[in-house]
């Protein structure tokens, strides 16, 4: 057997072992949480992927942490959180990003991201909405109150104008 030969097999015996070392974190199934212990869990994972940002248990700590943000089980589920870990593992780990279920995981959370964004752009677009209406309400009120406020500026005057006369006339009348 050539060298050349020894090489290649050498090559695809460790292509085909990192493959599916990859498939089998993937697959790799995460411990039943009861719901008040995901806070606690997901906090220990957080610090497991800050302690080893660029190694492999890093990385599954990212995965295991896509998992318990869209877990069903957690009381606080967190799709934006799923979806940036899931694209963090994925992105760093060999043979995920051929992988149909994250890829499957991955599209819904992109989705339901995307239809979160679509809710709240409504949500906003409807408080847009009544800003607007009220501040509509409260230009007619200013406007109205301005019309008030001229008119009795008006009879401000009109009294003075008449309390100027009338001072007048006692004057005339007691020097009479």
């Amino acid at each position: 057997m050539s060298t050349k030969t020894i090489v290649m097999r050498t090559g695809i015996v460790w292509a085909v072992i990192a493959l599916l070392a990859g498939c089998a974190q993937t697959q790799r199934s995460i411990d039943p949480l009861d719901s008040d212990q995901y806070s606690t869990e997901i906090a220990r994972l957080v610090a497991v992927a800050m302690q080893n940002p660029d190694s492999s248990e890093g990385w599954l700590a990212h995965y295991q942490l896509a998992q318990r943000y869209m877990s069903h089980k957690n009381p606080r589920r967190n799709y934006k959180k799923a979806l940036e870990n899931l694209e963090l593992y994925i992105e760093h780990t060999p043979g995920a990003a051929n992988d149909d279920d994250l890829q499957n995981w991955l599209a819904v959370l992109k989705e339901v991201q995307l239809l979160s964004d679509n809710k709240r752009i409504a949500q906003l677009n409807a408080e847009l909405w009544d800003s607007a209406q009220a501040n509509l309400a409260l230009e007619e009120a200013n406007s109205e109150l301005k019309q008030l406020n001229a008119d009795l500026n008006k009879k401000i005057e009109m009294l003075k104008t008449l309390d100027h006369t009338v001072e007048e006339k006692r004057k005339t009348y007691n020097t009479e």
